[in-house]
């Protein structure tokens, strides 16, 4: 059995993997794979859990890998995983070790219900609310160009793509979408602290490819791929929410003071 990730996962992993093993040379992990997501659950010292959750690579979502479920050694994992190279673009397939027996703890864990106590089947991304609502029209005019940069977090594991596009048009903001969405910014969580070098490569191809598209402004809904953007591009970056607020009567943001004027009907 295989997956198959990108070089960001990869090298999550390799790192995650590497801390279990040297906590613990017997140390396993639980993976599960469920939409298009694979989740790990490593058995720490005094039987804590810790959980790392990464999407696919495209070329494997939608296989028949949804709801595989097997127990292995972390340190084999992260053997087979080697080294993961510098190409931050590159995808892998990853052959999964043979099952090993593993702790009861994650025997019990996850549950086999979900990853998610039962309540977290109400919780959504604002887009996602937002988008169900009767919003009335736009209180300004506006026809500021959105370059809109589709988070990991939101197009890989909650499967959010096309709400905050529709919001932002439906708003007046023309949106624009930059080549290689589907690529990460380089912020990843913690990969830009552990792998800086790397995260600025993927850092400078996204912006690169966002300041191709002639935006005036760049909205996102993840607080990290702001930071990350934001520390490169030369155009303001701003969470989605805020230009929709400021478009429906709401101050503007103070990110965006150098774009476009946004006049009032």
């Amino acid at each position: 059995m295989a997956v198959v990730l990108a070089h960001p996962e990869l090298t999550y992993l390799a790192a995650y993997l590497g801390r279990l093993r040297n906590w613990d040379e017997r140390s396993a992990v639980r993976m599960q794979v469920r939409g298009g997501v694979v989740g790990l659950y490593g058995s720490l010292p005094m039987e804590a859990l810790a959980l790392v959750v990464v999407p696919l690579a495209q070329s494997a979502a939608g296989t028949d890998l949804d709801g595989f479920d097997r127990t292995v050694s972390a340190g084999r994992l992260r053997d087979v995983i080697g080294n993961p190279g510098d190409d931050a673009t590159a995808v892998r397939e990853l052959r999964i070790p043979d099952e090993i027996a593993g702790p009861a703890s994650l025997a019990d864990l996850p549950p086999r219900s979900g990853w998610y106590p039962g309540e977290s089947a109400l919780a959504r991304d604002v887009s996602e609310v937002l988008a169900t609502l009767p919003l009335a029209e736009p209180v300004r005019d506006t026809g500021l160009v959105v370059a809109y940069h589709s988070a990991c977090s939101m197009q890989h594991g909650q499967k959010i793509t096309r709400q905050p596009k529709e919001l932002l048009a439906k708003a007046g903001f023309v949106v624009r979408e930059p080549r290689e969405g589907h690529l990460c910014c380089g912020s990843a969580g913690t990969y830009n602290i552990l792998q800086p070098e790397i995260s600025a490569k993927l850092r400078d191809r996204k912006v690169n490819n966002i300041e191709a598209t002639g935006a005036e402004i760049v909205a996102t809904g993840n607080i990290g791929c702001i930071t990350q953007i934001a520390s490169a591009a030369k155009m303001p970056v701003v969470h989605t929410v805020q230009l929709l607020d400021w478009a429906y009567g709401g101050e503007k943001p103070a990110e965006a003071a150098g774009a476009a004027a946004i006049t009032s009907t």
